[in-house]
């Protein structure tokens, strides 16, 4: 296979203008055609700038701006651009490059038994290398949330109750407390605590702070519980501050996500009322949108499943959600009747949130059928075209995210003959099912813990 890296050369002038100090960049490559976006610090919206070659000018007081820089067919690059910077040289990894996914990091949580406070730590590594220990959480928060999208870190929950709690130092009494914890892992460097709930004595059990990253990685949206609700949190990871962007006496808010250029949050409001009744049809379940900071928040459609976050496409026009009947429903950012798509076969329900394709034509979830909720053998991936409305699937597998606009990344298990074991790959599969490569053989992670990109290495002069 013939690979194919596109250089990058970023040069930064400082100049003044008007008595106001300007970040010159100047962005080239080859082949040209590469977006340039640009984050500055003091908000997560990313705003395109330019396609390669370039010129962008910034303010120097909203530095430090993250660059990113994006051509299909490779993974995004994220590079860190300050009055200090000379020349940035970035080379956009091939997406369809099996040798390029071993620079990819993954997280594996080690997990220990109930009620052992010394479960060593998660391991960080890329390919067959481990790369270090990370010390400092908790023994239970044991679950990957979400990478950065740069790579530059994730986020880590978990919940315990009652003893544990307590031998964790967590609690200061043993009085049957629930604990709800977020954190966010650098890379490198220590875990910081992004939200703590602890419940009172006998009360409700733990909850699952539900977060997401802006696309620049530097800003975090999360579900905050607060005595028996949740609200909207949004959170700086550079100042380690975060305030309440929704919160009402009478409703619960969860799974916050941000559009693709930041600006806008998507997110689930149930009223209190409903709560952890059965006997009610959770028909007020309402997926809401809002900017960034919280205003304007306003309700897109009701009858949402409060167990699937909603997800912009790709242009942030539109925001896919699940019903309660467990299937997939459109609406515009701009209001409007939802168009629910009837994808899948009776006796199918969807299993995960959707996934719009890099192009925002297709829709891709993982579904099971009737109780079967783990997946296997009964877990496939069904996709639909909402303006044409094609449809296909791929039998016995759950996708963990689009590969290209034809092609999904998805785990398969194969025998190894020599071990005697079985062995996990991430492997394409084409929209038609048959798989076409395998990226990583021999995965030391679930699939879903690895990242999305590789992180910067030392390339800035």
């Amino acid at each position: 296979m013939r690979h194919f890296a596109v250089l990058l050369s970023v040069f930064t002038i400082i100049s003044t203008v008007g008595g106001a100090s300007a970040l010159e960049v100047e962005v080239g490559g080859h082949p040209p055609g590469a977006v340039v976006w640009a984050a500055p610090a003091d908000h997560p919206i990313i705003y395109k700038k330019g396609v390669t070659p370039c010129k962008i000018s910034l303010d120097s007081a909203s530095a430090p701006v993250v660059v990113v820089v994006r051509k299909p067919g490779y993974l995004d690059a994220f590079r860190t651009v300050d009055s200090d910077t000379q020349a940035l040289s970035v080379n956009l990894i091939p997406r369809g490059d099996a040798a390029s996914w071993s620079r990819v990091p993954w997280v594996a949580p080690q997990w220990g038994r109930y009620g052992d406070t010394s479960a060593e730590p998660w391991d960080v590594g890329a390919g067959e290398t481990e790369l270090r220990k990370i010390p400092g959480l908790p023994p239970f928060v044991r679950t990957m949330a979400c990478w950065a999208p740069g790579a530059t870190g994730l986020l880590a929950r978990g919940g315990t109750w009652g003893d544990w709690a307590y031998k964790c130092g967590v609690t200061t009494t043993n009085d049957e407390r629930s604990v709800a914890d977020l954190w966010y892992v650098p890379i490198s460097g220590a875990p910081v605590l992004v939200w703590r709930w602890i419940g009172e004595p006998g009360g409700m059990g733990p909850y699952t702070i539900n977060p997401d990253f802006s696309p620049d990685g530097r800003w975090i949206a999360h579900s905050a519980p607060e005595g028996e609700k949740e609200h909207i949190r949004l959170y700086c990871i550079a100042t380690a501050e975060g305030r309440a962007i929704a919160e009402e006496e009478d409703a619960t808010f969860f799974h916050p996500r941000f559009s693709p250029s930041g600006q806008l949050i998507a997110c689930v409001r149930r009223p209190t009322a409903e709560a952890g009744r059965r006997d009610v049809e959770k028909t007020h379940v309402e997926v809401q949108v809002m900017h960034f900071d919280g205003s304007g928040r306003r309700t897109l459609a009701t009858g949402a499943h409060e167990d699937y976050a909603p997800v912009f496409s790709p242009d942030e026009t539109q925001v896919a959600f699940i019903t309660k009947e467990q299937q997939l429903a459109i609406v515009p950012v701009s209001g409007g009747e939802p168009l629910t798509l009837a994808i899948g076969n009776e006796g199918w329900r969807a299993w995960s949130g959707p996934m719009w394709s890099p192009d925002g034509k297709r829709i891709a979830l993982n579904f099971a059928h009737g109780e079967e909720h783990q997946g296997g053998s009964a877990g496939r991936v069904i996709w639909g075209e909402p303006e044409t409305g094609r449809q296909g699937f791929i039998r016995g597998c759950l996708a963990v995210g689009w590969q290209s606009n034809d092609s999904l990344l998805v785990p398969v298990e194969r025998y190894v003959t020599e071990t005697g074991l079985m062995s996990s790959n991430l492997s394409v599969a084409g929209t038609d099912g048959q798989e076409r490569a395998v990226l990583v053989e021999g995965l030391k992670c679930e699939p879903r813990h690895l990242a999305p990109t590789v992180p910067a290495e030392g390339d800035a002069q």
